[in-house]
């Protein structure tokens, strides 16, 4: 419990400090220009357009494989691979189409990410203990998504959240590999079956971005003078994937319900 405490908070402290060093990089020469611009007699505007979204994702996840009710009970994933929660790191690119007065953007997204995860193998000679080998499982999640967020707190009575809300399709490569490369299995029926596939499914998420501009709005200003970036955040959410399957046999089920922080930046 201890670990997980510093493992989580050693991941906001790395996302905090990403994002303030950024504003200090592009606020280091704000002063003297904001000299020079007084002398030149121009006045630069505080907000170029906003349009669109970038989320650098941060997800503890471990795939739902043993949710299987085909298993009978059977925990494949965790005598395997343990029960622990790497990070999946992810992009995701939000194109804020519509501006909803009184509201806030709304408009498509996507994303993409990658997770793997490595273990000794089992071996049948040995039942339950490991081999020499490594056996890993890697996942490549895409999404697709409708996301709106509601920035009329910050936009107009100047409070710096913003909460918002995504829901979408999903879908997942995965593989399975040893040193040999893609690992492989025979079914009762004696067919070889290749571990590697794909899983689709539904993903929801809801969360709050708090943004950082209120720090340093001298450095805020001349990031989005300097770069176009509107807005920078941090964020934590909900994260819901339910990547079980859609119209499809027997797909490897790897759901979720997880959280998320990241770096968010509008521009």
């Amino acid at each position: 419990m201890l670990g997980k405490r510093r493992q989580r908070g050693g991941l906001r402290a790395i996302v905090f400090g990403l994002a303030m060093l950024m504003l200090m990089l592009a606020g280091g020469n704000a002063h003297a220009r904001g000299e020079a611009d007084a002398i030149r007699g121009r006045a630069r505007p505080y907000e170029s357009p906003q349009r669109f979204a970038l989320e650098l994702r941060f997800t503890p996840y471990r795939p739902g494989v043993d949710s299987d009710p085909n298993l009978h009970g059977a925990t494949p994933y965790a005598s395997t691979f343990g029960k622990n929660r790497p990070l999946m790191l992810s992009v995701e690119f939000d194109w804020q189409a519509l501006r909803i007065p009184y509201v806030g953007t709304f408009g498509p997204g996507v994303s993409a990410g990658i997770w793997s995860k490595s273990a000794k193998a089992s071996i049948a000679q040995a039942p339950g203990g490991p081999s020499g080998d490594d056996t890993t499982l890697a996942v490549y999640p895409m999404s697709l998504l409708a996301v709106i967020r509601f920035d009329v707190f910050n936009r107009m009575w100047k409070i710096p959240l913003v909460p918002y809300g995504k829901f979408g399709v999903g879908y997942a490569l995965w593989r399975a590999s040893s040193p040999d490369g893609t690992a492989r299995a025979t079914n009762d029926a004696g067919k070889v079956i290749a571990g590697a596939g794909h899983t689709v499914g539904f993903e929801y998420m809801a969360g709050l971005a708090f943004d950082l501009n209120c720090l340093d709005p001298q450095s805020a200003l001349q990031l989005d003078n300097n770069l176009g970036v509107n807005h920078t955040y941090i964020f934590g959410e909900f994260t819901g994937l339910n990547l079980n399957g859609i119209a499809q046999k027997n797909p490897l089920r790897l759901g979720a319900n997880t959280w998320t922080v990241g770096l968010a930046f509008e521009f």
